[in-house]
């Protein structure tokens, strides 16, 4: 079996609002994700499965899939 090159990650939970990127890393591979971008990197606001397909230039394919899960922000307090 071969070393496994792609990898997302372990699954996260985030706080909405709070930025992430999942990269396929690979330059110079081809790349295509669950939500349908071919770029190497994706930046995810909504929570989901994520999965990417990495085929390199020797035509090897392998993909990964991670779990990211965004909790809603606290209300914010009022001051009264």
């Amino acid at each position: 079996p071969h070393a496994k090159w792609v990898s997302l990650g372990a699954d996260t939970t985030l706080c909405a609002g709070t930025p992430l990127m999942l990269s396929a890393g690979n330059p110079g591979a081809t790349y295509s994700w669950s939500t349908g971008a071919s770029t190497q990197t994706i930046s995810p606001t909504a929570s989901g499965q994520y999965r990417v397909t990495v085929t390199d230039p020797q035509g090897c394919v392998q993909s990964d899939t991670v779990v990211v899960t965004f909790n809603p922000a606290p209300p914010q307090p009022t001051i009264t």
